[in-house]
């Protein structure tokens, strides 16, 4: 996550105090995460363990797609930025739809199924795309 966030802010020409509460959102959100994958590698077929792991995933995933937004809406005009922002909502709306469908899943019938959508997440969408930006 942080370095994607690098690769992006490398366009940011200027942000606003909206931008730097979603930041500390992100931030929020991102130290739970440590926590929910030490309950989950403990728990793992456990369905309570896994939803607020899911839970934990998607507020990291609506903060972050916060956060960009009022990128964008801070600095409208840098066409760089706006075309790094159009490429991303290509492919993080597969990524909410995985995450949400690893939820239900892992809420109803199988519930190592958000830790598993998160991996695959991972392996489909991030490192293709962060490997192919080097």
């Amino acid at each position: 996550m942080l370095i994607i966030i690098h690769n992006e802010w490398l366009y940011v020409q200027k942000i606003s105090s909206k931008t730097v509460w979603w930041v500390m959102i992100l931030l929020f959100a991102s130290s739970l995460f440590p926590y929910m994958t030490a309950i989950v590698s403990t728990n793992f077929t456990d369905s309570l363990a896994q939803v607020v792991y899911g839970l934990v995933v998607l507020f990291i995933t609506v903060s972050n797609k916060g956060l960009y937004r009022s990128l964008y809406q801070e600095d409208i005009n840098n066409l760089l930025l706006k075309q790094r922002i159009e490429d991303m909502k290509k492919w993080i709306f597969f990524d909410t739809i995985w995450k949400v469908v690893g939820l239900v899943l892992s809420t109803t019938i199988f519930p190592p199924a958000m830790l598993l959508s998160v991996l695959l997440t991972q392996v489909v969408l991030v490192i293709p795309r962060q490997l192919k930006e080097d």
